[in-house]
C-alpha cells in the first residue's frame, strides 16, 4: 500500500513540474524593455553574434562609426574619385571664319600749323605729302575775324580729288573752330591741304591751332567728303 502512494506522488509532482515550466520560462524571458538605455556595451555582445539581418537600414549613419573608420572611408573615396587625366589628343582645324572688314594701316601722321592771319581765300594753312594709295583726313582750325567787317570764311580739306569743306559767317572778332573731313585713293603722289580763308577780299581773318591728321587705309572707295 505505501509502494502505490509512492509512486502516485512522483507523478503528481510531474505533472505540477510540467505544467508550470512554460510559466517559468517565461518570466525569465529579457525583452528590450528589461534593459537599462546605455548599460549593454560591446562586451555585453558575443563577436559575430550580429549580423546585418539584425540592424535596421539607415540606422547607422557616419557619426556612429569610429573615427578611423571614418577616415579610411574618406580615403577610398578620394583614391575612387582619380586625379586628372592625361590630356587627349587635339582635335581636327575648325572652318575658316568670314573675311572681316577692312581696317586701317598703321600709317598716320598728325601735323599742326603756326597761327597765321589771312586775307586771301583758299590760303593754305597745313599740308602733308603722300604717296600713292588710298587715305582719310580730318582738320579743325579755330577762325577769327579781325575785322574791318563781317566775313564769310570757308576750310577747304583736299584729299586727290576729293573736298571737304566747312563755311561760317563772323561778326568782327568773332571765333568759331572749324571741322572738315575728306578721303581718297590716290592714284599719284601728292599734297593733302587745309586751305582756310575769307570768300571775298576785305577782312583779315586769323586761323590759329590748325591741327591735320591723315591715315593710310588699304583702299578706300569714292564718295561725298
Amino acid at each position: 500500500m505505501v509502494r502505490a502512494q509512492t509512486i502516485v506522488a512522483v507523478v503528481a509532482v510531474g505533472a505540477l513540474l510540467g505544467a508550470t515550466g512554460g510559466v517559468a520560462a517565461d518570466r525569465f524571458l529579457v525583452r528590450g524593455s528589461d534593459v537599462v538605455n546605455g548599460s549593454l556595451t560591446g562586451v555585453d555582445i558575443k563577436n559575430g553574434s550580429l549580423t546585418g539581418l539584425d540592424i535596421r537600414n539607415g540606422s547607422v549613419g557616419a557619426v556612429d562609426l569610429a573615427p578611423a573608420l571614418r577616415a579610411r572611408i574618406n580615403r577610398i573615396d578620394v583614391a575612387a574619385a582619380g586625379g586628372q587625366g592625361p590630356q587627349g589628343p587635339q582635335g581636327p582645324q575648325g572652318p575658316q571664319g568670314p573675311r572681316g572688314i577692312q581696317g586701317l594701316s598703321a600709317a598716320s601722321v598728325t601735323a599742326q600749323a603756326a597761327d597765321a592771319a589771312v586775307t586771301a581765300a583758299a590760303t593754305e594753312i597745313v599740308a602733308v605729302d603722300a604717296a600713292v594709295g588710298g587715305y582719310t583726313a580730318a582738320a579743325t582750325a579755330i577762325v577769327t575775324n579781325d575785322g574791318p567787317g563781317p566775313a564769310t570764311v570757308t576750310c577747304e580739306l583736299r584729299v586727290g580729288p576729293n573736298v571737304g569743306t566747312a563755311t561760317v559767317t563772323l561778326g568782327v572778332g568773332d571765333t568759331t573752330t572749324l571741322p572738315t573731313v575728306s578721303g581718297a585713293q590716290l592714284t599719284a603722289p601728292g599734297k593733302i591741304q587745309l586751305l582756310c580763308g575769307p570768300t571775298a577780299a576785305g577782312p583779315t581773318i586769323k586761323v590759329t591751332k590748325s591741327v591735320l591728321t591723315v591715315t593710310e587705309v588699304n583702299a578706300i572707295t569714292s564718295g561725298t567728303y
